[in-house]
């Protein structure tokens, strides 16, 4: 296919000059045809299980509690039985939200998991300097070092305070240089 295109972007003049379009798009049938054919078959494979997905979808949310009804409860009347099966319904599609969320649930569980560590490990730490709480509303840092977990020091003795009323604190520096960490250290 790639040569095909290729010799045909790099022959076309040569191609018109002679007369040569028709021998030319021969080849390039010739060159195509099992790409085409083997297209055409994905596509009916896709549509075959597209409609099995469906038909399957179908069956498990009517034909399903029906059958499961039955045969746990072989004695119900007709209304009963409709009730029934409309709960099983509900539960069929809670189990299938559930398990579509599933990768989300134990992503946030697994950043709530590194988060409580993070915080056990703060909490585990002696201080360094002096701890003082000021319920003023603003934000000091006095001395403050920010050590990366590999033991690279990456601010040392940073010193600020903003007010609330007051503007705000930019940080700045070149990439990687830890100004998300630093910031991260004071909030």
């Amino acid at each position: 296919m790639r040569y095909t295109h290729s010799r045909s972007r790099e022959f076309c003049e040569s191609i018109a000059f002679y007369k040569g379009e028709a021998e030319a798009r021969q080849f390039a049938d010739a060159a195509l045809e099992p790409l085409i054919e083997r297209q055409i078959a994905l596509a009916r494979k896709a549509a075959v299980a597209s409609w099995f997905n469906h038909v399957c979808l179908e069956l498990s949310g009517t034909v399903l509690p029906i059958v499961i009804v039955h045969w746990l409860f072989p004695s119900i009347d007709s209304s009963e039985f409709s009730l029934l099966s409309q709960e099983l319904n509900g539960m069929m599609y809670t189990l299938t939200v559930l398990l579509q969320i599933a990768p989300q649930v134990a992503a946030f569980f697994g950043t709530l998991n590194r988060v409580t560590q993070l915080d056990a490990q703060l909490d585990a730490m002696p201080p360094l300097g002096k701890s003082c709480i000021d319920c003023t509303q603003r934000v000091a840092v006095q001395e403050l070092d920010v050590v990366s977990p590999g033991e690279e020091t990456l601010v040392r003795d940073l010193s600020f305070a903003v007010g609330a009323n007051e503007g705000g604190v930019v940080v700045t520096g070149p990439s990687g240089c830890g100004k998300s960490s630093t910031l991260r250290v004071i909030s």
